[in-house]
């Protein structure tokens, strides 16, 4: 492999109660996790002093989905008893970390993925983690926008006169921009969203939502549209590559981790305690419906 950037954090975690009856003859399975930088940087933040297993405050105002779903990828893992060390491997943006998994034989992406993308490549296909119209985003602008002054019961036939932006190859985002407005942007990534909608060369974006509802990027920070949101219909997963060592039984192990979890409610905290759902904007309006 030739990765610009090659850090890694190992995580060892073992079944206690089997070293202490004598009885740990496991080997501990080795799983590959490619990762974006920034989701990097969060999750050795978090997991400085303390083992993935055990983090259950996640610090910051907005705090990226994808490391929160390492933690939650982690913790099913822990849950299943399963013997492994994970190693989290900082390797580019999500596109660049789906091609490693496809080409270079990672086990995972360590953060959800659209079911009708994973369908279309070899991988086991988790449990969600979101179910079907349970994926929500806000609109997020610049500060001082004339957007912000528009009241949310008229901001939805208001917004076809503003320049929406989204990638193109994000699908599910850009069928939701068509149903807003006619005028539209493609954008590369994210951190190219952020710089023309400052650059004044588009008008409003899509964002998730946050406990400070500011959606920063670097040094770049977006605030929310109030009262207006999407809702995207497909369900979201974890995925690993079949063609990894030890790819069945890790996600055998993955998926009763995540079943337990669900059952202890355990998840869905998660995603209330960031922010990531928000129990307020259940009666906004949604956009794209």
């Amino acid at each position: 492999m030739n990765l610009r950037h090659r850090h890694f954090i190992s995580i060892f975690v073992f079944n206690f109660s089997l070293l202490f009856s004598g009885c740990l003859t496991a080997k501990s399975v080795d799983i590959n996790i490619s990762v974006s930088h920034a989701v990097y940087l969060t999750y050795q933040k978090w997991t400085q002093n303390t083992s993935c297993a055990q983090i259950d405050t996640f610090s910051g105002d907005f705090v990226p989905r994808s490391a929160i779903e390492l933690v939650i990828f982690c913790k099913a893992l822990q849950a299943s008893g399963l013997e492994y060390k994970l190693n989290i491997i900082e390797s580019g943006n999500y596109s660049r970390n789906l091609w490693l998994l496809i080409n270079q034989g990672f086990h995972s992406v360590g953060e959800t993925v659209w079911r009708k993308e994973a369908e279309n490549i070899a991988v086991y296909i988790s449990e969600p983690i979101f179910a079907k119209n349970e994926f929500e985003k806000a609109l997020f602008t610049t500060r001082n926008h004339q957007l912000l002054s528009i009241p949310p019961t008229l901001l939805a036939k208001q917004l076809k006169h503003f320049v929406g932006i989204t990638p193109q190859h994000w699908i599910y985002d850009w069928q939701a921009l068509e149903k807003i407005t006619p005028i539209r942007v493609d954008a590369p990534n994210q951190i190219s969203i952020h710089r023309m909608l400052l650059a004044k060369r588009a008008d409003f974006c899509f964002g998730e939502f946050s406990h400070s509802m500011n959606f920063q990027f670097e040094d770049m920070s977006l605030v929310n549209l109030p009262g207006v949101k999407i809702v995207f219909p497909d369900s979201r997963h974890f995925i690993i590559t079949k063609q990894a060592p030890n790819a069945k039984q890790i996600f055998e192990a993955l998926n009763k981790g995540i079943v337990i979890l669900k059952k202890q409610n355990v998840i869905d905290k998660i995603w209330v305690n960031t922010g990531v759902i928000n129990p307020l904007a259940k009666k906004w309006l949604t956009l794209n419906q």
